[in-house]
């Protein structure tokens, strides 16, 4: 079951040090404090709309400490024709998911940024920016690029068609696509990125 492989996850990369490079989930630590939520916080909504109406140029978008790009895609967007910047890097958003696509997950559950049960993710260069984990999980998060936190279906508000489901969030952190690593500066900051997901047997 998906719960089991999630905690010999978590038990295999809280023992080892692992590059930024990595991502995937690992189960929740259990800590009673709650998320830390930074102030001044900007969150900036991308939709099909904002790219269509550039016609053949892209829209592009520059990642900051205090802004959230909040991707909805209840209406297809073309993901090729969104440009970001990070530090001295830049990329496309079609690749950035394709990166998250190609992960080798082993017994996990890929990860589709594209697949997500509300049709939308965000991304970040700091993942206090999205409100969901505590100091301790913001931790874990840096040290090992990525954090799994299950949540209640109520909380997910998602749709399913299966039984024996289970509702996470998943947030990623690591250097952007056509970088080899990050170090979480303006100069070489690290892409976030946080997504809702839903697995069903």
């Amino acid at each position: 079951m998906f719960r089991q492989s999630m905690s010999i996850a978590k038990s295999l990369v809280l023992g080892t040090t692992l590059a930024f490079s990595l991502i995937g989930c690992t189960a929740d630590t259990g800590s009673d404090e709650g998320p830390i939520v930074p102030d001044g916080v900007q969150n900036q909504r991308v939709t099909a709309a904002d790219v269509e109406k550039l016609g053949g140029e892209s829209l592009k978008l520059a990642l900051r400490d205090d802004v959230v790009y909040y991707f909805d895609y209840r209406k297809p967007i073309d993901f090729a024709k969104i440009e970001m910047s990070a530090g001295s890097t830049t990329f496309t958003m079609e690749a950035h998911i394709q990166n998250l696509q190609q992960f080798d997950y082993e017994s996990n559950v890929p990860v589709d940024l594209t697949d997500s049960p509300d049709n939308q993710f965000r991304i970040s260069s700091d993942p206090a920016n999205f409100g969901v984990l505590n100091a301790e999980e913001l931790e874990v998060l840096k040290e090992t690029g990525y954090f799994y936190k299950e949540i209640s279906k109520n909380e997910a508000k998602a749709q399913t068609t299966g039984e024996n489901c289970i509702y996470a969030t998943c947030e990623h952190c690591g250097p952007p696509p056509g970088a080899t690593s990050c170090n979480w500066s303006p100069q070489s900051p690290c892409v976030c990125t946080y997504e809702l997901h839903e697995w069903c047997d």
